[in-house]
């Protein structure tokens, strides 16, 4: 008997062969109720009699909003422990200001294009004077420029300008223009030179030009015999031996002039030091007519008064260039003597 009734109960839940349509399944009156495979006659009593059992106070309801409240709650919770959130946040920060540094670099370098194409001898000496000072503002703030006013053939209307300039601003402003633009590049210190920039700006290192002028004029001349040794050969055939001896002639005791004069006992050891075809003798011979180992004795009984790195580092270079003059020819020495 309780076999028969298990027997029965699960045929209700058996597939008839003959009902091949879904007419069966019974949806309820609203989106809410859940679908039924009970038959529709039986749906409709399972249907009364649930509607006959009074509801019971919306605890199911907030059961509900309490569930879907979990899940948004996990989400959150999921979000907040995201290890790659805030690495997103930094990338697209740094993103940010890569783009934004692109983006004013780019507008410098067509600032620069222009006001190198403005910078032209035809421009009246007030024009001339704010293109430069507004070019070397940039180049004080964005070093990397100066590649572009290389780019622009910026070189050649800077000197053309240096040749005529009667205005002590714009001549100092433009040497400081060519000493950064020359600045840790070989290539373009040689290409200077081939283009004879080397007598145009050594002409400023002269003693009727301000004291900042000259200091300018300095710092190029140093590029020149420390950068290579074409740089120092083209620098010793357009006359810079003898911007080398006005430089030992300054003043030692004012802090212009020791600059200066450093810059012309090194110049002329490097000149000495010099690897080429030209013989140490010729040099001393050179020298020798401008009564270079006078200013020379001064500078060395100055330098052995001081202590540290720099003063014997410059007492060994003056005594090393004293001895390739006593080693030069009879015709040196006479000369010499003669001058002193």
């Amino acid at each position: 008997m309780y076999i028969q009734r298990s027997s029965l109960e699960i045929q209700k839940y058996a597939e008839d062969e003959e009902d091949e349509d879904f007419t069966d399944i019974h949806f309820g009156d609203n989106t809410s109720s859940p679908a039924s495979l009970l038959p529709a006659s039986r749906a409709k009593l399972t249907k009364s009699k649930s509607s006959s059992i009074p509801s019971e106070p919306s605890e199911s309801e907030p059961g509900t909003l309490k569930l879907s409240g979990s899940v948004s709650w996990l989400e959150d919770e999921e979000d907040e422990d995201d290890p790659f959130a805030a690495l997103e946040e930094e990338l697209d920060e740094l993103d940010l200001e890569s783009n934004v540094a692109r983006d004013k670099h780019a507008r410098l370098c067509t600032l620069v294009e222009r006001l190198v194409s403005d910078l032209k001898l035809s421009q009246p000496e007030d024009i001339i004077g704010e293109i430069v000072e507004h070019l070397l503002q940039i180049l004080y703030e964005s070093p990397d420029t100066k590649s572009v006013v290389v780019a622009s053939h910026g070189m050649l209307p800077i000197l053309e300008i240096l040749e005529t300039c009667t205005r002590p601003l714009t001549i100092l402003r433009l040497l400081k223009i060519v000493n950064i633009i020359i600045s840790n590049s070989v290539e373009v210190q040689e290409n200077l030179c081939f283009v004879g920039g080397i007598p145009i700006i050594s002409k400023f290192a002269h003693k009727k030009y301000s004291s900042d002028i000259r200091l300018e004029a300095a710092n190029f001349v140093r590029f020149m015999y420390q950068t290579s040794t074409l740089t120092l050969q083209m620098f010793v055939s357009c006359g810079g031996l003898n911007v080398l001896v006005e430089f030992l002639e300054e003043d030692y005791d004012s802090v212009t002039g020791r600059e200066l004069v450093l810059v012309g006992v090194n110049g002329v050891w490097s000149v000495f030091e010099l690897q080429g075809p030209t013989p140490k003798n010729d040099f001393c011979r050179i020298f020798s007519r401008s009564s270079v180992l006078y200013p020379l004795s001064l500078v060395l009984s100055r330098v052995l008064d001081e202590e540290g790195e720099l003063a014997e580092l410059v007492e060994g270079r003056i005594v090393n260039i004293f001895l390739l003059f006593s080693q030069a020819e009879n015709h040196v020495k006479e000369t010499i003597a003669d001058r002193m």
